[in-house]
């Protein structure tokens, strides 16, 4: 069967679009050390160390994301309306209104170029992604 290919929107649509399931289970990463770094291969070896300890950090980051998304759903959700009356608010402080409207026109002007954003990288491929995302 062949691979597809999906683009990053693709993708983050699979991932957090309407489709998606949200009750998924965290990953859970459990090796056999002695049956994963079986090799021959000094160089082999390296490798399938280094795979393994980015599974784990990936694991243990893991759950740091999930742990973080639940406290912020809890404890940050509430105030989320009353932070949006006090922002309204702000609209009606002369001072504070200007510089909003200031700040609102240069984030959305477009530069010489035609582009409301740069991207920075020193990666090619991330930075062709971000370009092919946003601009």
């Amino acid at each position: 069967m062949a691979e597809q290919k999906f683009t990053v929107w693709q993708r983050l649509s699979r991932t957090f679009g309407p489709q998606a399931t949200m009750d998924q289970q965290s990953p859970i990463f459990k090796f056999d050390k002695t049956q994963l770094l079986k090799t021959t291969d000094k160089q082999d070896y390296e490798r399938e160390k280094l795979e393994a300890q980015q599974t784990m950090y990936i694991g243990k980051q893991w759950q740091k994301v999930e742990g973080n998304l639940y406290q912020q759903a809890v404890y940050y959700e509430p105030t989320r309306m009353a932070s949006y009356y006090d922002y309204e608010s702000m609209e009606y402080t002369p001072e504070i209104s200007a510089a909003l409207d200031i700040y609102a026109e240069e984030s959305t002007t477009p530069d010489q170029d035609g582009h409301i954003i740069k991207v920075y990288s020193e990666s090619k491929r991330i930075k062709q992604v971000l370009i092919d995302l946003f601009v």
